[in-house]
């Protein structure tokens, strides 16, 4: 009977210590995702220098469209050049705007459209143009981005200044 007891209390002990230790473990590391080593937006000011030169490195399947775009360009043997690649290596969706729903200052691509909107006589007056679509679980996919809503107001402003905001055009 005390043999048992014994024995009964020394794997307890030993599964505490190993719950301890265990525990411990299991708490220390990264904080999860994958090793900081690993980029999917191509690294460090270094190595995106490097690629835009033609050294290609590690191609990831979930790496953003315009790096994809690159490797393919370099694995296919055609430069991309530190402006281009500049250009493609910056975030479509993380800019300063990112989110802003209300823009008194005019500052977004589709307040800036809108206004361009506001020079044509007939065109129908709207006071917000989305820029996503809905996708389940209340979330919300970027569509229109920025840039194709500041240059669609740019060229219709050049249109309204040489034809007038009446013209049918």
């Amino acid at each position: 009977m005390a043999g048992r007891a014994v024995r009964f209390g020394l794997g307890l002990a030993v599964a505490g210590l190993l719950a301890a230790v265990g525990g411990a473990a299991g708490a220390s590391g990264v904080a999860g995702g994958v090793p900081w080593y690993v980029d999917r937006f191509g690294g460090e000011p270094a190595d995106l220098d490097a690629l835009y030169r033609g050294r290609v490195g590690v191609v990831m399947a979930r790496a953003p469209r315009p790096q994809l775009y690159m490797a393919w360009r370099l694995l296919h043997g055609q430069a991309v050049g530190p402006a281009a690649g500049a250009a493609l290596s910056v975030p479509c969706c993380d800019g300063p705007l990112k989110n802003v729903y209300d823009d008194p200052g005019g500052e977004t691509g589709s307040s800036q459209w809108l206004a361009a909107r506001r020079l044509v006589k007939d065109a129908p007056r709207k006071a917000y143009t989305p820029t996503g679509r809905e996708q389940p679980y209340y979330m919300w996919s970027a569509q229109c981005f920025d840039d194709a809503f500041r240059n669609a107001a740019q060229t219709l402003k050049a249109r309204v200044a040489a034809h007038g905001g009446a013209s049918p055009w």
